[in-house]
C-alpha cells in the first residue's frame, strides 16, 4: 500500500487544490462549502490518472482500497441523509485526447 492519497471526500477540497483534483472536483467542493446543494461526493486526483497513464492504464498500488474505502464512506454518509443519492461515477474531463484519463 502507497502513502500518497489519490481520493479526496468533498469536504477536504477547495479551488486551492484544483491542480490535485481538476476543475469539476475543486469546484464541486467550493461550492458544497458554500452551501450549493451537490451531490456528496469525492475526487479521485490529477496524480492518480497521470500515474495510470505513465503505467500502461495500471491504476496506482492503493488507489483501489482508496476508492472502495470513499465508497464506504460516501454511502455511511449519505445512509442518514434526505438528500437524494449520489451518482456513482462522474468522468473526468479533459482538454485534449492526449491529456485524457485511460478508461
Amino acid at each position: 500500500m502507497t502513502d500518497t492519497k489519490y481520493v479526496y471526500d468533498l469536504s477536504e477540497g477547495d479551488m486551492s487544490m484544483k491542480p490535485l483534483l481538476g476543475g469539476k472536483g475543486a469546484g464541486l467542493a467550493d461550492m458544497a462549502k458554500i452551501g450549493v446543494p451537490v451531490p456528496d461526493a469525492f475526487t479521485v486526483t490529477t496524480a492518480a490518472c497521470v500515474d495510470a497513464m505513465n503505467n500502461d492504464s495500471e491504476w496506482p498500488a492503493g488507489l483501489a482500497e482508496q476508492v472502495q474505502a470513499g465508497l464506504a464512506r460516501l454511502e455511511e454518509r449519505t445512509a442518514a441523509s434526505s438528500a437524494p443519492p449520489p451518482a456513482r461515477c462522474s468522468s473526468r474531463s479533459a482538454p485534449a485526447p492526449s491529456s485524457r484519463c485511460p478508461a
